[in-house]
């Protein structure tokens, strides 16, 4: 039948092409993007009352330099852990073997060394103390010493290791404080400090986690319990008060088969990190109260995973990854990092999106939410303390891209088609002008690139492309680079459909 405006049965179809995939990397190469995928964008859903949902894609918020530097020997110099302390708007980071903090105070801000470690690489671990009498220190903790440094006064007090013999000599990084006590891990053993205080320990004041036979890995304070995590497996306990050895009394009935590899961060009483099943994949969990929730999906699980073709070793992710909670526009992220990819997970629309740099994924190393709101950051190979600006479009300056793909699609028909006209419906930031987004269509899985592309300009009144071309299924995918807030809502296709 051939292609008429005015068939018995009408050929001519409008259809809309939402905006609603999810990521589906068919391959752990995460070069091969041939698939529905969401770089540099988020999913805004707003919700109104007697109104449909609308769902929008919205550019990532961009990064901003402040004056405010790392003291890193080499901008290459990783993270190794920080804190934010909100009352006194204190900013702490660990790198190399170096511990610092930084305060903005407007009457004179500055940048001191709170100690340094014995250790130059791993994880570093912060937490606040209050004694009964109101002092208030930090607690940094790299596995090999427990530091402190007083809070609140000022000159500074110089930073300080733990000498008592009865603590541990070494112990897992991540370490608790809960009522007045502090808790590490070394092997499978929970010890405790002496109540009210950081620096006086006792023999004996402690507990076995034995429940499954494999040491603790990491500690934390999930709302009042302690939560202990080895290799694959987790254990709860809780202050029972006891008068001898631990304060400490184990919960049986919080024992999960979970076991903890990387990447923990928090918001709230929620707790993310990267753990394995036992005899599982790895994926990302979610701790709220008693239940552990996977949150991760195949293709982030698939990402994560370490890399071998030959051999017992492999090239590590999971156990070097690196996550951050980030608060900016409205949104609260949980930003995963491993050596080749950033995935973010929006808390609210559980979604899972790719964030990459100008020039190659964008690391979020460690990130400080200010009471006011405001989000900071630092970005592995930066130098300074960033700002994660939700009124700035480019990273420092420069242009990054953002590009959703489709999903391939047959259009509800196996028949050749042909496309009359595909028009992005979006925000119009400006009503004169070009900022343009480039349209690009794939009519075979993107084997070979491109099959066309198409240029709209989002200031004009209604970006469309005309005469596309005939296929049997189409996947687009649009591009993205100007400094502005681009919300996209969906495409609009006016295809004819033909017979075979």
């Amino acid at each position: 039948m051939a292609f008429t405006n005015t068939p018995e049965k009408s050929t001519y179809r409008t259809v809309k092409v939402e905006f609603d995939a999810t990521s589906t990397l068919r391959s752990q190469d995460n070069t091969v993007r041939r698939d529905s995928h969401i770089i540099n964008f988020f999913y805004d859903r707003i919700s109104q009352e007697n109104k449909q949902r609308e769902v929008c894609l919205v550019k990532r918020p961009g990064v901003v330099a402040t004056a405010q530097s790392l003291t890193k020997v080499s901008n290459s110099d990783s993270i190794r852990g920080y804190f934010y302390e909100e009352q006194e708007d204190i900013y702490f980071w660990a790198v190399l073997n170096k511990v610092y903090k930084y305060i903005p105070n407007p009457a004179g801000a500055y940048t001191s060394l709170i100690c340094t470690l014995n250790t130059s690489s791993g994880e570093v671990c912060f937490d606040t103390f209050q004694k009964s009498t109101g002092e208030v220190y930090i607690l940094i903790s790299d596995g090999a010493d427990l530091w402190s440094q007083r809070l609140r006064v000022y000159p500074d007090t110089a930073g300080a290791a733990v000498s008592d013999p009865d603590m541990p000599a070494t112990f897992a990084p991540r370490f608790a404080v809960l009522n007045g006590t502090v808790y590490v891990a070394s092997n499978n053993t929970i010890y405790n400090s002496d109540t009210d205080t950081f620096d006086a320990w006792t023999a004996g004041n402690d507990i076995d986690a034995e429940m499954n036979a494999d040491n603790i890995r990491a500690l934390f304070r999930n709302k009042n319990y302690i939560v202990a995590m080895g290799y694959n497996s987790t254990e709860i306990f809780w202050d029972a008060g006891n008068a001898t050895g631990s304060p400490l009394s184990r919960n049986d009935s919080g024992f999960k088969s979970i076991g903890y590899l990387s990447a923990y961060a928090q918001v709230a009483d929620q707790h993310f990190f990267v753990g394995q099943d036992k005899n599982n994949n790895v994926a990302v969990y979610m701790m709220e109260n008693f239940k552990a929730d996977k949150i991760s999906n195949a293709v982030v699980e698939r990402s994560i995973q370490a890399t071998a073709t030959s051999g017992f070793s492999g090239t590590s992710r999971a156990t070097t990854a690196k996550g951050v909670i980030l608060s900016v526009s409205g949104h609260t992220f949980y930003s995963l990092t491993t050596t080749d990819i950033t995935w973010v997970y929006d808390l609210e629309e559980k979604m899972w999106y790719e964030w990459r740099s100008p020039t190659g994924i964008l690391a979020p190393e460690a990130a400080w939410s200010k009471f006011d709101g405001s989000q900071y950051i630092a970005n592995a190979g930066s130098g300074t303390i960033d700002i994660l600006s939700p009124l700035v479009y480019n990273d420092k300056g420069t242009s990054f891209i953002c590009s959703y793909t489709t999903e391939d699609d047959l259009f509800g028909s196996v028949n050749w088609k042909t496309c009359n006209r595909v028009s992005l419906v979006c925000d119009r930031q400006a009503n004169t002008g070009t900022s343009n987004v480039t349209l690009q269509w794939s009519d075979n899985d993107w084997s070979d690139g491109p099959t066309g592309t198409a240029t709209l300009n989002v200031f004009s009144n209604m970006p469309r492309a005309h005469r596309t071309g005939r296929f049997r299924n189409r996947s687009f995918r649009l591009l993205y680079e100007d400094n502005y807030p681009i919300r996209m809502k969906y495409l609009e296709l006016e295809i004819n459909i033909g017979s075979n």
